[in-house]
């Protein structure tokens, strides 16, 4: 698709070249052509004039001799107004040349910019087909490419098995292939921390899968949903924990996904959720804590 736009580029522009030099040697070869009607008038006329002035001449003589005083003032009296006539000739010829020289580059001109638009609206033609037709694929790979992310429309999706004291805290967490089509190459990684909430980082990922970090199978058909674990690095202190259960700062699970659709490129999807502990009052007037998973308000993109 690419050569095919660089050859149609190509065309035009030498079109457009072709048009240029063909209008300007047409220009100029009428002006050689109007140069050479104009000398060949100009030997014409004054080979007429001899022959005229010498017909004359002879007409004259055949009626009574005439001395040679009288013949050379004849003969200048009628190269004298045949000077004269020429040059009127010559005046209208050459205003006539002239008018019909500009005629024909005035035609020549407008031709040659027509042409040039011509070629231009066939050019902004291509250029808008090559971009409707380019949007009408990406619309259509995008109804049937995959889309991976965190699924949270289930409870059961993400569960923090345990949060107790001297101990990681674990997650496990479901991701889900909501496109149309399968999804190639998929590599994710996951991470759990506790941080301030709302979360301040503002970088462009929190988290980059690593090399050979794939899932098994690599390739997830469309509507199936995978279960990983994400955790924190280190045992959570009884302070840390105590912050977390007064709302000071949020459990984060952080996830990215970077997989290939089925046309071969490559997307990523980042997904950014914090869990928010609720106070439920059970049967007998106890109460406990219940946590909820909300969707972050950053780090929630994909392409």
């Amino acid at each position: 698709m690419n050569l095919l736009r660089h050859f149609a580029s190509l065309g035009v522009a030498l079109t457009v070249a072709y048009l240029i030099i063909s209008g300007g040697l047409g220009v100029w070869q009428q002006y050689n052509l109007g140069g050479k009607a104009y000398i060949e008038y100009q030997q014409q006329a004054e080979q007429h004039e001899r022959e005229a002035a010498n017909e004359i001449m002879q007409k004259c003589q055949t009626v009574a001799p005439v001395n040679p005083a009288f013949s050379d003032c004849l003969f200048e009296a009628i190269k004298s107004y045949q000077l004269q006539d020429r040059a009127r000739q010559d005046l209208k010829a050459q205003q006539d040349m002239a008018y019909w020289s500009m005629l024909t580059v005035i035609l020549s001109a407008v031709g040659l910019g027509v042409s040039i638009l011509g070629l231009y609206a066939l050019y902004r033609s291509l250029v808008h087909t090559r971009t409707a037709i380019k949007d009408t694929r990406e619309i259509g790979e995008a109804e049937v490419r995959a889309y991976i992310g965190v699924d949270i429309s289930s409870p059961t999706n993400l569960i923090i098995r345990e949060i107790t004291a001297g101990k990681p805290i674990e997650v496990e967490f479901g991701y889900k292939n909501n496109g149309a089509s399968p999804a190639n190459r998929v590599a994710y990684v996951a991470i759990c921390e506790i941080r301030e909430h709302p979360i301040k980082f503002s970088g462009p990922a929190i988290i980059v899968p690593a090399v050979g970090q794939l899932i098994a199978p690599n390739t997830m058909q469309s509507g199936v949903t995978a279960f990983g674990k994400a955790g924190t690095a280190e045992a959570v202190t009884p302070e840390l924990l105590k912050e977390v259960m007064e709302g000071e700062k949020r459990i984060y699970l952080i996830f990215r996904a970077e997989y290939d659709d089925v046309f071969g490129r490559r997307h990523f999807s980042n997904g950014c959720f914090y869990l928010k502990f609720l106070s439920k009052v059970k049967a007998g007037g106890q109460s406990e804590l219940v946590g909820k998973w909300h969707l972050a308000q950053t780090h929630n993109n994909a392409d």
